[in-house]
């Protein structure tokens, strides 16, 4: 069971939400969650309760390439955009096998973020 879909988001990295005021990180996750379900619509492939546990692979498609830490921690406002739309049931590591990549794109390509579910 596979579930494939691309956002027209890219994340920020992780010194930048760390930094950044409660209510604009709020915002930020608000915005990214409208834009899963925007993405996912009603999709008859993904069942509810998902499966567990679930690979989620993520690709970084974005004018610049942050370090690991930062790529990873960047895209926590996704990770629970995923868990608040029901397509994982947690984000911890008994739920979630995380692959995260990232890819640098040359302007004035549009950048985006692309995501795999897998049921494992």
């Amino acid at each position: 069971m596979i579930l494939e879909f691309s956002v027209p988001w890219v994340s920020t990295t992780n010194n930048v939400l760390l930094r950044m005021h409660w209510s604009k990180r709020r915002k930020i996750n608000a915005d990214v969650q409208w834009s899963v379900k925007a993405a996912i619509g009603r999709s008859p492939d993904w069942p509810t309760p998902p499966p567990d546990p679930v690979t989620v692979t993520i690709i970084r498609y974005g004018y610049s390439r942050p370090d690991r830490d930062n790529l990873y921690g960047g895209m926590k406002p996704l990770i629970d955009a995923l868990t608040k739309c029901h397509l994982i049931i947690d984000d911890d590591e008994d739920h979630i096998v995380l692959r995260v990549r990232s890819a640098k794109i040359k302007r004035p390509e549009p950048v985006q973020t692309y995501v795999r579910l897998a049921a494992i």
